[in-house]
């Protein structure tokens, strides 16, 4: 986790550089408008926001609360990924090396706890019935006293006579 957490401070230093240049130096409406003119400048921004599409997906699949998640979203929208950095390094210390929690959110107690476990089929669920087993029927009892008895009890005995 220490190198996610090194990757996501040197995003965020550099989204910060690149946003206080950017609001320093440029001119948002007149650059934005010559992005416009250039085919690759419209494909960066195609480019660009299914990306921010795809980062807040999964903040709002992490998030408990809509208002939260739709705030993160919307930062997303406007700052792009300095809103990413933010988000995944509070959700690398927040979340103290576990990695599912980070993943996840709160979703984890839900999937560890089997509250999503209720939700699929109940057949799925609970456990299979086991067969009962069948009973074996009684074998009759045959007295041997002696040979005699023995004899009269093997079958075949008058095949032999």
């Amino acid at each position: 986790m220490k190198a996610s957490k090194i990757i996501a401070w040197v995003g965020f230093v550099a989204m910060t550089v690149g946003l206080m240049n950017g609001f320093l130096n440029g001119d948002f409406f007149k650059d934005g408008g010559e992005l416009f003119q250039n085919p690759w400048g419209v494909m960066s921004l195609i480019d660009l926001y299914v990306g921010f599409t795809l980062f807040s997906m999964w903040i709002a699949y992490r998030e408990r609360f809509i208002p939260i998640a739709v705030a993160w979203i919307i930062g997303m929208m406007v700052l792009g990924f300095f809103t990413a950095c933010v988000y995944v390094l509070l959700g690398l210390y927040t979340s103290k090396g576990d990695w599912l929690k980070f993943f996840l959110g709160y979703q984890k107690e839900a999937l560890i706890e089997g509250e999503l476990a209720k939700r699929v089929k109940p057949e799925v669920v609970e456990k299979p019935e086991i067969p009962e087993i069948p009973e074996i029927p009684e074998i009759p009892e045959i007295p041997v006293n002696s040979n005699e008895n023995l004899e009269e009890a093997l079958p075949g005995k008058e095949e032999n006579e």
